[in-house]
């Protein structure tokens, strides 16, 4: 199943899981808008698939898993 989240959801579930974690709102924001990681427009909202943000965020810039 598609774990798919608003930005603040995203925000809201990662800070779910580690309260000291530095990731804001708005570097997901940059991230969709920069096209980094994908996402998909729903009416004024973006909707973020949680999987592929959280392995972004552990593998950095090296999304697709090429040096």
């Amino acid at each position: 199943m598609v774990r798919l989240r608003t930005i603040e959801q995203a925000y809201k579930d990662i800070k779910n899981a580690d309260e000291n974690s530095s990731i804001t709102r708005n570097y997901i924001r940059t991230l969709v808008s920069n096209q980094v990681i994908p996402a998909r427009k729903s009416g004024r909202k973006w909707l973020i698939n949680m999987d592929i943000l959280e392995h972004y965020l552990e593998q950095g810039s090296n999304i697709d898993g090429k040096a």
